[in-house]
């Protein structure tokens, strides 16, 4: 039986004062917390809201909702920790309950692995239950989450989006978080003011805004180490690390041929990647899953027989800088900008060469991270799809040594597939407004602010 205490956040109350402006990119299109778009949306949704379970830096769990959890078997115990949403709302059972439903009725990776992971979860998400079966109410408060089998990493796939725990009134939503929302400002703004029933108003006040970047912006960059640019200080972070992966389709021409492959992968030259000053320096030689959380061996180029074929590489437009991604390719290669939901479209149909894609790892476990990073490849190739059921299979051992084993071994297979091929890893650091000082700004879940003061 494996017993996971839970160890509550501790925090003071001190008053601080000011405004900080967060820039990001574009701003949320709902604040349902089933809608967020992770990466576009959590540096909003994760001020806003609370995951049921947080990871942390070195892959463990806590939560801010229990007590104490513990797993049994093929059920997790939880005790629940009194709470309230920013209107003043206990969070009960009910609203776990609606949390955890909601999440696994999603289309996405997390949702989905969550469903199977829960007794009854795939019958509660077609109808044929009205009420999720995994969960059962105890007299004593505490209730109870049954699994499909053991599930030792049931807690941390409820750390990710969608599991958001608010309630909703009149069509607003309210969570735990640190701030909650505040009266409109101008378009393209957000104002945000300190959440009195959370633990740690930080500020009083956060002004989420999109457009150019000024003197008073914190904006999200990516970078390897802390250093001085453009008379600002970059403030190092253990923020989650990003992987720029290019997968090749073998199931359209040229790519369908290993040689062909092998030969595209060794005309790479991930070091040409050009990068502005302020993003530091990025892991050009690097592998599937950061360092932060093993010493995974990189993945080297596989070395060349003949010259590149010319190809067309898909990528997300608003993930994609073109004129940095260029020098890395060799002649002939097209980079083409797509909207999201087009680069959907064209990986579900398979009517690609290449793609590029920025996976962000969000569980911090190397089986859960390689596992969902293969997912949004959407590639259907026999290799990879007896990876990821290798990785499936990890889900329910407790046995690390072996858990490791199959994890080097999928890397492995990956690697010399030529099917997919880790170019850079970035990690996260941020750019501060010199009148700032002792900032902490945590870009695993969001920028939550901590011991903030603006200088005059």
């Amino acid at each position: 039986m494996l017993i996971t205490s839970c160890i509550l956040f501790a925090y003071t109350h001190p008053r601080y004062g000011g405004v900080i402006r967060l820039h990001v990119k574009e701003l949320p299109v709902s604040l349902d917390p089933v809608a967020c778009r992770d990466e576009r949306d959590m540096p909003v949704f994760g001020l806003l809201y609370r995951t049921i379970f947080e990871c942390r830096a070195d892959g463990t769990v806590a939560s801010r909702f229990f007590t104490a959890y513990r797993r049994d078997g093929e059920s997790w115990l939880l005790t629940p920790h009194p709470a309230k949403t920013s209107n003043g709302q206990a969070i009960g059972l009910d609203v776990l309950r609606q949390c955890i439903e909601r999440g696994i009725a999603q289309q996405s990776f997390v949702s989905m692995t969550a469903r199977t992971m829960l007794f009854g979860g795939d019958d509660f998400v077609s109808g044929k239950e009205s009420a999720l079966p995994a969960f059962e109410a105890q007299s004593d408060g505490s209730f109870i989450l049954r699994t499909r089998g053991p599930q030792p990493y049931l807690p941390h796939v409820l750390s990710r989006s969608p599991f958001f725990v608010a309630t909703e009134s009149g069509g607003e939503y309210f969570g735990n978080g640190p701030f909650k929302l505040s009266a409109p400002t101008a378009p393209g703004a957000m104002n945000l003011v300190a959440n009195q029933m959370s633990t740690e108003p930080f500020l009083e006040r956060v002004e989420v805004v999109t457009g150019d970047e000024g003197s008073s912006v914190i904006e999200i960059v990516n970078c390897s180490s802390p250093h001085s640019s453009g008379g600002r200080d970059v403030i190092g972070n253990g923020g989650i690390p990003r992987t720029l992966l290019l997968g090749l389709n073998p199931l359209n021409r040229p790519f369908e041929d290993a040689t062909v492959r092998r030969n595209f992968l060794g005309s790479l030259a991930p070091q040409k990647l050009i990068l502005p000053s302020e993003t530091g320096t990025i892991r050009a030689k690097c592998s599937y899953l950061p360092q932060m959380i093993a010493a995974f061996p990189a993945v080297s180029s596989l070395r060349p027989e003949a010259p590149a074929v010319p190809a067309q590489i898909i990528c997300k437009s608003h993930d994609i800088n073109i004129g940095q991604l260029a020098p890395a390719f060799p002649p002939g290669v097209e980079l083409i900008p797509l909207q999201d939901e087009d680069f959907k479209a064209r990986l579900n149909s398979g009517d690609y060469q290449a793609f590029l894609i920025e996976y962000q790892h969000g569980f911090l476990e190397p089986a859960l991270d390689l596992l969902e990073l293969l997912s949004i490849t959407k590639q259907s190739d026999p290799i990879m799809l007896d990876a990821e059921n290798r990785l499936t299979e990890t889900m329910r051992m407790e046995d690390r040594s072996a858990i490791m084993e199959i994890v080097l071994a999928v890397e492995k297979t990956l690697a010399e597939s030529g099917l997919l091929f880790p170019l850079a890893e970035f990690t996260p650091a941020i750019p501060i407004d010199n009148r700032l000082r002792d900032v902490t700004l945590n870009l695993f879940w969001n920028p939550v602010i901590e011991n903030c003061w603006i200088g005059e």
